[in-house]
């Protein structure tokens, strides 16, 4: 699992407040007993949730930002900026709770939105809609346009890992935050525009052509 900002307590506080809103009796090990009292119904509002404005009230969304806040973040950049704005983490809050599977295999919420069905078909998310999903810029549209591609991953029944997931959901916006010079070389977009490729042609992608859409995207 290559994880870019989430340290591994990160990982592990994502699972285990995943795993409690899934059900209010689970007993599994991952569970932390901080969560206690999370269930079901936590998930249900935080699915509701239309805004981060209304993610901001729900206890759910803040146990998960109080937790990762406790966390030493992998890039120091990332911790400083963390202690001013924790929106994004309200995001990661209000996505994760639509996952309705983890899928636990260390791949992207977007690898699985470039794979074809089985048999042969078209993938769950089309290009076009893969294209406008590069191109949000607000922290709100990136919101509302995760859902809708847990949504279609729900829809698949591939689910997403929800660890992989958070990961990236910060990446987003810590990358949009940074100046242009100071972005990796391969920023989130730079990774899901492989990764949305890579299944589709059954190797690996070739560098250039997402280079041209990062490019796009900036101008």
């Amino acid at each position: 699992m290559n994880l870019r900002y989430l340290s591994d307590a990160h990982e592990r506080w994502v699972r285990s407040w995943w795993i409690a809103l899934q059900d209010k009796d689970s007993t599994s090990a991952l569970r932390s007993p901080e969560l206690t009292g999370l269930g079901r119904g936590d998930r249900a509002r935080l699915r509701r949730a239309a805004s981060i404005e209304e993610l901001e009230i729900e206890r759910a969304a803040q146990l998960l930002t109080f937790g990762l806040l406790g966390e030493s973040w992998r890039s120091f950049n990332m911790q400083q900026w963390m202690a001013t704005d924790a929106k994004p983490l309200l995001v990661v809050a209000g996505v994760l709770a639509a996952v309705k599977q983890d899928a636990h295999d260390g791949h992207s919420l977007v690898w699985h939105m470039g794979q074809s069905t089985v048999g042969g078909g078209t993938p769950p998310m089309s290009e076009l809609r893969f294209r406008r999903l590069l191109k949000v810029r607000r922290l709100e549209e990136f919101f509302t346009a995760a859902r809708r591609a847990v949504a279609l991953a729900n829809s698949a029944r591939g689910g997403a890992d929800v660890v992989i997931l958070a990961d990236d959901l910060v990446a987003w916006a810590f990358e949009r935050h940074m100046r242009e010079a100071e972005r990796p070389a391969q920023t989130m977009s730079f990774r899901w525009a492989q990764d949305y490729y890579r299944p589709q042609k059954g190797k690996d992608v070739d560098l250039t052509v997402n280079s041209k859409i990062e490019e796009g995207e900036r101008a």
